[in-house]
Order: C-alpha cells, then structure tokens, then sequence
C-alpha cells in the first residue's frame, strides 16, 4: 500500500494532546501538519473524496429548494454532483486511472457503493441506511459482505440507534460500543485490504469520533475541573483503544504514507449569531413576529419531550412540513435572509423572485448583495468579533445558484441561529445534570469547527504552494501526486 488516509468525523488536533493517544500522538509529531481550513459551508467529506469546493459540486451542508419558496434540503448524494466522472473525478476514480487498486470504506455520502478497481464500502447516510448490519448494496464487489459478516462489521450506530433502539442510556455503555464498532471496522478493512492488494487505501471512522467529541466537548464546557470522571473515565478508554485500532493499521501496512483527516474540527459553542438581527435592524428584513413566536414554541418543545418521543416526531411527515414552512420574517417584505440548520456556518440569500418568490427582482441580487457586505463588514460589532462577509461571485459554476450569496466567516465557536433575539451574543450551555442529559434535550454546546484534522507522515508540505488550495480539497490533490505528478488546474 502506498497511501493509507485515515479519516476521523469531527475530530480535532486537540484531541490528541490529551495524554491519552501515544502512539497518534507521535504519528502528529513526526509528521507534517497542513493547517487546513474548513468554512463548514463546504461538505468536507466530498472536499476530501472530490478535490473541489461545494460551490463547484454542490455539495453542502444545506441549500435552499430554490423552487419559489424558502423550503430547505438537508440531504445530499455524490451522485448529486454535476459531470461526475468527468470534470470532477473521485478520488478512487482518479486513482484508479493511473493503474492503482483502491479499497474505501465507510465513506459518507457515496451510496450505492461505486465501481471500483478494489473494493468500497458505503458509509451510512447520504442516502444510505444508517444500520448495524451491513447489505448488499452497501458493498462492492457484492462477495465483500461475506467478509463483512464473518468480521460482524457495523455499518453505522448514531446517538438516536444507541439510546432509543439499542437502549444505552449510559456513557460508558456508548463508549463500549463505539470501541467494538472501532474494532470492526479495522479487522475488516485489514482484511479486504490484504486480500485485494490496494495502493490506496481509504478508512473513516465516522461516528465514533464525533459522538465522543460531543460528550466530552460538554462535559469539559458545563463542569471544568469538576466534570464528571464516569464520563472522563470512559472516553480515556474509548481513546486508548482508538490509539490501538491506528497503530494496528499501520503495523499492518508499514510501507504506507499515512495521512489523517477529518472533514472538520470540534469545539464548545461560545457565541451565538443571528444575521437577521443585524438585516432587519437595516431595514433589509421585515420580522414576523406570529411566526417568531411559533417557532419559539417547537423549539421549546423539542426541549421537554422524551428523547424517544422527539426521533419518533422527527420521521413525521406532516409536523416536518410544518417546520419546513416556518420562517420569521415576511417573505413579501424582505430583501435578504438567513435560514440555519444544525452546527455549521450559514449564509445570507437575497429573497429574490426567481429562487424565493420574493420581492428582489434578479437583475438587483449583486449590487444588492455587495451593499450588505460593505455595511456588514462596517459594523462595530462584526469588527470586534472578527466576523467577516464575502461573495463568490467570481466563480462561474452552476451551483452557486443554491450557494448562499454572502458568506459569513466567523471564527470556530460562533454558532449562526435565526431564533436568537440579538445579533451577536455570548452563549452560556445550561446546567445539566451530566452531558448525555444534555445531548438528550437538544442542548448545542458542542459544535463543528473550522480546524479539521489535517496531518501527512511522509510527503512535502511545499506543494500545498503549488497546489494552492487551503482547504480540505488539498488532500486530494496531495494524495493524488503520490500516484502521479501534480498537474494544475
């Protein structure tokens, strides 16, 4: 194997200095840190697996429908992407036509499992079923399965799985089972690995990572010195045995450059920002305050009903489109908006005719747009949270149709949030009783960063300079010159 690229969702450098990973540890030391940059707009997974940006593929943590009305999509596919195989080839694609045999597995977002010269194992979501036991269509070729079923791989177990259908209500009973899950997986791919005879070889450890990092991450946040050692104690040893599924893979696979990634960082929340705060204190939005209250009133419900009940109404059809069609502001009377969803960076759009149904006439989206990020980037405030607002207007690609029109750099720990009442305000998590508690209830302490995990062992950092990309997109193009000379674009 020439390269062996380890991904790790949500994990951060951070994480490894905890005295508890020697042998990650000395793998970061030695090596060569990129000191990437993720904006959270940006699909980092696809960053990695494309070697281009979600304003060239689309692919993004959310977009509007951009249909007439200011309803969201959540989801999205590989397949999704424009001229895929073509202008834009995956990495295994890219791999394999230069004579290598790849092996990937648990990759998100890729389903079903490609064609490929090895094998590849689809990670869940995406479009994929986020289950335990892997099928079929998860695999390719198909006879991988066996392989997978004697080594009882684990495609995927998240928070919902864990505590309402496997019943783990404890943080060392999760972390049990996160460490079995580990193990799994790196049996299986040692295996398939050895038996195809890949040059490249492609490991996430998805939701692992992320799930501890959200424990820990609010345990540290909401107790400090006096955190819970149950909790401390546990994660020590998920971490430990972590440190051992690396250093097996690469004692099996000693030849191999090894480069870690993530698709972003972790941090605790520290400030919350809303943008609409900001564009209707301009005039540029008009609040609706029934809607405002009535969103209020579903969040505050999703803070008091059972963990259980909540995943129960989130598959409901109807109380989804009510939540889909619940916006705080008039969309007749406003010129520009921020929809946010979950833990990443959200633009604004300009509520335009054509994509909104709004009242912006198309021909008016670009001086209005660079009128908001100049009074934006004025802003007494934004200066002194380091905020800053920016465009990609010079890009020519289809996608940016769905791509927010103004773009909101904030630094890691800032949350955007169109239900907050203050433009830019602290964040203080509530006391809980311990961090699973608060995991239960909704509570967002811990949140996705703009540092993802970027280290190579062997390779030369002097070609980033050549390359010239700063974000994760830079580990394509690094690992694809180790199969054949960089070429610019």
């Amino acid at each position: 194997m020439k390269v062996l690229l380890i991904g790790m969702d949500g994990a951060h450098i951070g994480a490894f200095k905890r005295g508890w990973t020697p042998y990650i540890e000395s793998l970061i030391e030695k090596g060569t840190n990129l000191n990437l940059k993720n904006d959270l707009v940006s699909r980092g997974w696809l960053e990695i697996a494309t070697g281009q940006h979600a304003s060239v593929t689309g692919a993004m943590y959310d977009k509007p429908k951009a249909d007439g009305t200011h309803q969201w999509n959540l989801k999205f596919s590989i397949n999704d992407i424009p001229d895929l195989g073509t202008t834009v080839k995956p990495i295994w694609q890219a791999i394999n036509e230069t004579g290598h045999r790849v092996g990937v597995m648990n990759l998100p977002t890729v389903f079903p499992a490609p064609k490929v010269n090895g094998f590849f194992i689809s990670g869940g979501g995406g479009g994929a079923p986020v289950v335990a036991t892997p099928t079929a269509d998860l695999c390719y070729p198909k006879d991988v399965l066996s392989t997978l079923l004697e080594n009882e791989y684990i495609v995927d177990q998240r928070v919902p799985q864990l505590i309402v259908e496997r019943k783990l209500t404890t943080s060392s009973s999760i972390f049990k089972e996160l460490i079995r899950m580990n193990n799994r997986r790196t049996s299986a791919f040692i295996e398939l690995a050895k038996k195809t005879k890949i040059d490249f070889g492609f490991i996430v450890y998805k939701t692992t990572s992320v799930i501890t990092e959200t424990i820990l991450t609010s345990e540290f946040k909401k107790f400090k010195e006096n955190s819970n050692s149950e909790v401390v104690n546990s994660a020590e040893q998920y971490y430990r045995a972590f440190d051992q599924e690396l250093k097996r893979l690469h004692d099996e696979f000693p030849q191999a450059s090894v480069v870690i990634v993530s698709d972003h960082g972790s941090i605790a929340r520290s400030h919350t920002v809303n943008p609409n705060i900001f564009l209707q204190k301009l005039g540029y939005q008009t609040a609706k305050s029934s809607l405002s209250l009535k969103k209020v009133a579903i969040n505050k419900l999703k803070e008091i009903i059972p963990f259980s009940l909540k995943m129960a109404l989130k598959k409901n059809v109807s109380i989804k489109n009510v939540v889909a069609e619940t916006i705080n502001f008039d969309k007749q009377k406003t010129l520009a908006f921020c929809r946010t969803k979950n833990d990443w960076t959200h633009g604004i759009f300009i509520n335009d005719s054509q994509r909104f149904g709004g009242p912006v006439a198309p021909s008016d989206i670009s001086r209005l747009k660079m009128e908001i990020i100049e009074k934006f980037n004025a802003s007494p405030d934004v200066i002194e949270h380091k905020i800053k607002a920016y465009s990609l207007d010079s890009h020519p690609s289809k996608p940016l149709r769905v791509f927010p029109d103004i773009i909101l750099d904030m630094p890691s720990g800032y949350l955007t949030y169109d239900s907050s009442a203050n433009f830019i305000e602290s964040y203080s998590p509530p006391n809980n009783l311990n961090s699973l508690d608060g995991i239960l209830r909704g509570d967002m302490v811990s949140m996705k960063s703009h540092e993802p995990l970027s280290v190579i062992t062997r390779g030369k950092k002097s070609l980033l300079t050549k390359i010239g990309r700063k974000d994760l997109t830079a580990v394509y193009w690094l690992i694809l010159n180790e199969f054949q000379e960089f070429q610019p674009n």
